[in-house]
């Protein structure tokens, strides 16, 4: 019983209501050179901040994102729960991108609503993801083995 109270409680402290103040974190930052331009990266580096990411943020300022790095190349699976702007991702192993989504479209659907077709999920394991602007990667011309260079 004390295990499901506190999974209940976690669970609405990880996934808070439209309405629930988010908790505010410090981050890390990086650069990353992605096709010609430099990114300036937020660093994900728990797994609260992973779960979170860019979540709740009105807003994503030009030539900023979201750098997540995992301890192994996995199927790392996102939603766009919680989102008000649209992203473009890219699933990275080995610095070299296995996976592009671009233009994903925010979501009003709570997370255990969602269906597997709208989870996004890489074709193949990776170790990092970025998560950028809707309509950067085309800017970039990015592609599938295309090296990221983190700076």
């Amino acid at each position: 019983m004390f295990l499901l109270a506190f999974a209940i409680f976690m669970g609405s402290f990880i996934t808070p209501p439209h309405s629930a103040t988010v908790p505010q974190f410090e981050y890390k930052v990086i650069h990353a050179r992605i096709g010609s331009k430099v990114y300036e990266l937020d660093v994900a580096d728990s797994i609260l901040k992973q779960h979170i990411g860019l979540s709740y943020r009105k807003e994503l300022k030009k030539g900023r994102g979201m750098f997540f790095l995992f301890d192994k190349p996995e199927i790392h699976e996102f939603c766009m729960v919680d989102m008000y702007f649209p992203l473009d991702l890219a699933w990275i192993r080995e610095n070299k991108v296995v996976t592009i989504m671009e233009n994903v479209p925010v979501t009003k659907k709570r997370r255990m609503e969602l269906k597997d077709n709208e989870i996004l999920k890489p074709t193949q394991p990776a170790d990092k993801v970025i998560e950028l602007n809707a309509g950067e990667i085309k800017k970039n011309r990015l592609k599938t083995g295309d090296i990221i260079l983190i700076l």
